[in-house]
């Protein structure tokens, strides 16, 4: 470095370009990354380089060269160039290279069951570094990231996870270990899905699972009303109905009997997973009738055969009715001010129609008598 800048300010003084230089990509120059060099000789042709990289590596055949080194210290670079007139000269400059390397360890990465907390042990090589770690889970009950040195996670669910530590230092350096299927907590795992969020009771909801039958032996759904199911046929859909109205959070427990090789015995595991929805049951009396407010007409209500649907001057874009255990038996799409839904061959009783308009929803109950 020191000889490139004299040599610029001997050009300045003379007001001649210098015969041969090179640069160095910016700093910082860190162990694990690519540095690149290149010829800046401009006086004369050169038709070939030999690049020695200070650590008995070299490279030839090109202006531009990269290199990667392994261990800190202070390296002299040099290039002999050999220019068209069979002439040559070399050029030389000293690099500083800062070592920092990412690595860590774990004092127990396999557990049968959930939960597991791990305790890491950072083993980088580097001077003042600053941590940024990824758990890899991304269920779970506490942040899966952390910028402490030897932090601890809790695992909270079954499943194969890759750990990513990435150190940086003062200088601008750093280096990132990822260790994939890092940790591995047995026991089952699975999520559970139902067609319906909402509706007026009774209303029969249909669950359905994503689980691995392999992995569990027992199944529980808690539907949130005080009432649950168990089943060992895992996967196989499970329907039940709601009779009281309200906001439910329904939750499934999986259960699977694994061997501890730490403890030497059969345990017991058992996960539970959320939704993140809810159900949400009306009464259907709460609904108010047609014919007590706002511009939309129903006639006639109750009705045999048709219902007519009339929203004075904004259109009706949709309509759905359902029937008391929340199944759409029509739905039409109309983008009219006014519609006729027929009826003629549903049974008697209550039903819920539901309106998209240009502005708004409307719900209301309508009558089917025969």
């Amino acid at each position: 470095m020191k000889k490139l800048i004299l040599f610029n300010f001997i050009s300045l003084l003379t007001g001649k370009l210098m015969a041969a230089g090179f640069t160095i990509s910016p700093a910082p120059w860190c162990t694990s990354s690519t540095i690149t060099f290149t010829d800046t000789t401009t006086e004369k042709t050169v038709i070939d380089w030999l690049w020695y990289f200070g650590d008995d590596s070299t490279f030839s055949g090109a202006a531009i060269a990269t290199h990667t080194y392994l261990n800190s210290g202070t390296y002299v670079v040099s290039c002999k160039l050999t220019y068209s007139d069979n002439s040559t000269d070399s050029i030389s400059q000293e690099i500083t290279v800062f070592g920092i390397y990412a690595d860590f360890t774990a004092e127990n990465t396999y557990k049968a069951c959930p939960e597991m907390r791990c305790k890491f042990s950072d083993a980088s090589i580097g001077d003042s570094l600053m941590y940024q770690w990824n758990f890899g889970d991304t269920l779970q009950y506490e942040t899966n990231i952390s910028t402490d040195k030897d932090p601890s996670h809790l695992y909270a669910f079954a499943g194969h996870y890759d750990v990513t530590l990435i150190v940086s230092d003062k200088n601008g350096c750093s280096d990132t270990m990822v260790k994939e299927n890092y940790i591995h907590v047995g026991g089952p795992y699975g999520k559970f899905y139902f067609d319906t969020l909402s509706g007026y009771i009774p209303l029969k909801v249909f669950f359905s699972f994503d689980v691995d039958p392999a992995n569990t032996d027992t199944l529980l759904l808690f539907y949130g009303d005080g009432t649950h199911d168990m089943t060992t046929f895992i996967g196989a859909p499970i329907a039940h109905t709601y009779i009281k109205p309200g906001k439910y959070a329904p939750y499934m427990c999986l259960i699977k009997w694994d061997y501890d090789s730490l403890s030497h015995q059969i345990e017991k595991c058992m996960t539970c997973f959320r939704s993140t929805d809810s159900i949400v049951i009306h009464n259907i009396n709460d609904i108010r009738s047609i014919n007590q407010e706002g511009k939309l007409q129903i006639y006639p209500n109750p009705s045999q055969h048709q219902f007519i649907f009339n929203n004075g001057q904004e259109l009706i874009k949709e309509v759905a009715l359902y029937d008391v255990i929340g199944k759409k038996v029509r739905y039409l799409t109309v983008n009219a001010f006014s519609t006729i839904v027929d009826v003629s061959d549903l049974p008697n009783g209550i039903y819920v129609v539901k309106i998209n308009t240009a502005s708004e929803v409307l719900v209301r109950k309508v009558q089917v008598v025969k």
